[in-house]
């Protein structure tokens, strides 16, 4: 499986990286990293997750990777 990026979830990423560069560059950098890393893990394992309850019948899983959350 590819794993694609829409380009608000990159603005999202984007804009979790400048919010926490303000007070730790470093982990900024690290957080994104985390966060890039455990949404690939989708290629290997796609039913990755625990669906989102609130998705009302559609099948939305989501990733953690705290404090984030993924939706998929």
């Amino acid at each position: 499986m590819k794993v694609f990026w829409t380009e608000t979830a990159l603005a999202q990423l984007t804009a979790a990286h400048e919010f926490i560069e303000r007070t730790s560059p470093v982990y900024a950098q690290l957080m994104v990293r985390r966060l890039w890393d455990r949404a690939g893990q989708l290629r290997d394992f796609p039913q990755s997750g625990r669906v989102i309850s609130e998705s009302s019948g559609k099948e939305i899983r989501e990733l953690l990777e705290q404090p984030y959350r993924i939706p998929l």
